[in-house]
């Protein structure tokens, strides 16, 4: 009796873990998919540094995408107060819901001008 109920006790355990890693998964999996998303519009507009009529004209944007059926929905603003003088500041925040679950991400990017 002892020994079915460690053993139930062990199961219960490994069930509550398993779960939990099913969880963990699914947040990094639309976590990656939303940090891709502001990667590819800061690579774009990292190339904006080393022109001077393209940097003064680089501004935020509000972009939507769906990956599996999850629509992520990012908004970047840029702001001319940044530590360093001639530089602007972007923030860019990601949102989505997945199953009723909203999820949210934020990033901040330093432009500094390179020409």
């Amino acid at each position: 009796l002892v020994a079915a109920a460690v053993l139930a006790i062990g199961l219960l355990s490994v069930a509550t873990m398993t779960s939990q890693s099913t969880i963990q998964d699914s947040r990094a999996f639309h976590m990656t998919h939303a940090s891709m998303m502001v990667e590819e519009f800061l690579e774009n507009a990292t190339r904006m540094q080393y022109d001077p009529d393209d940097y003064g004209d680089l501004n935020g944007t509000l972009a939507t995408r769906t990956v599996n059926g999850v629509v992520y929905t990012m908004n970047c603003t840029l702001s001319a107060v940044a530590p360093v003088d001639r530089c602007r500041e972007m923030t860019c925040t990601v949102i989505w819901n997945n199953k009723g679950i909203p999820a949210s991400t934020q990033y901040v990017y330093a432009f500094s001008p390179k020409y």
